[in-house]
């Protein structure tokens, strides 16, 4: 069976952006650019390993349900709000689980490798730049509720 080209990118977007939602949220945690280098690359590994390895094992005998993967991750960012950052890189695995059922088939994970990992880095971009916006605008306004006093500009 031959799939158009067109197919190839409606299917790798398809399969990868649940990693761009995901690095949204995790560019918020992650501050260092290594580590959002070493996430958007796990998620491209991970996607593109979960469509091969599913394909080898599975043959499309059940699927799962649409919206396990949302509530688990939102487990884990509770777990990081609540100090356990650690579990935040188990995110990559968990958002391959579509990836694993899905019927892409092997030539396709190069793809859906790149696109994966790209789309995380666009997310994780975006996600840090939320933080640093956010932090701007907390600073601003608790500058703004003390009438400039921790600027110096209150005399005595």
């Amino acid at each position: 069976m031959t799939i158009p080209t067109g197919t190839i990118a409606l299917e790798t977007l398809r399969l990868g952006w649940d990693s761009m939602l995901a690095g949204m949220v995790l560019g918020i945690f992650n501050t260092c650019w290594r580590m959002r280098i070493t996430m958007a690359a796990l998620f491209g590994i991970c996607d593109g390993g979960a469509a091969v390895l599913g394909h080898t094992l599975l043959q499309r005998t059940f699927d799962l349900p649409d919206m396990v993967t949302p509530i688990l991750f939102v487990a884990l960012v509770g777990l990081a709000f609540r100090g356990r950052r650690g579990w935040l890189w188990l995110s990559p695995l968990l958002f391959s689980i579509d990836n694993f059922f899905s019927i892409a088939p092997p030539a396709h994970a190069p793809m859906l490798v790149c696109s994966s990992a790209l789309l995380a880095w666009s997310g994780l971009c975006v996600g840090r730049l939320l933080r640093q916006i956010g932090t701007a605008a907390f600073i601003g306004s608790s500058h703004a509720d003390d009438g400039g006093a921790s600027r110096g500009t209150e005399h005595a």
